[in-house]
């Protein structure tokens, strides 16, 4: 009898842990793309973000990172303001353009941060013409300081 609840007791114990096991596979780790031309930020926002549980993947400039975007899907992507082929605010539009399948517009759910310490967020006259921040959730002023970026994804990110 003391057998039996022993094994009993073991049983529902290690089921348990089995759930909780399959529910932290089930958890989406959050994906985050990088996009910079300047090496040693890359490898630093990638390697800060890895530490924070994201998935990082990196690109030099915005036609590597919509050829990366057209291959996965992200959760998040970092434009820098230095990128050289194309301006931030258009990278974002870019990014932020619905795909369309089997005839049905679908809005996409990834979110746009720009770095930039030159930009004002709240000034109009520092963003190109035509350009607005309905593409970009969040600009990013301090491109060191870590912890301003983290707090912006972790307003969107549960």
């Amino acid at each position: 009898m003391l057998q039996d609840l022993l094994f009993f007791l073991l049983f529902s114990k290690l089921l348990s842990m089995n759930t909780i096991n399959k529910k932290k596979k089930e958890e989406k780790v959050p994906r985050i793309l990088i996009i910079t031309p300047v090496a040693s930020l890359r490898n630093s926002l990638a390697s800060r973000l890895k530490m924070r549980n994201f998935v990082a993947d990196t690109a030099g400039d915005a036609f590597q990172s919509l050829s990366i975007l057209e291959k996965n899907e992200y959760d998040f992507a970092v434009i820098h303001s230095e990128i050289q082929d194309m301006g931030p605010f258009e990278l974002a539009m870019l990014i932020k353009r619905p795909t369309m399948v089997a005839e049905q517009e679908i809005p996409p759910t990834i979110r746009c941060f720009i770095l930039d310490e030159k930009i004002d967020p709240e000034n109009p006259l520092d963003h190109p013409e035509g350009a607005s921040h309905e593409n970009v959730d969040a600009v990013v002023t301090k491109e060191n300081n870590y912890l301003e970026l983290f707090n912006a994804i972790s307003k969107f990110h549960r």
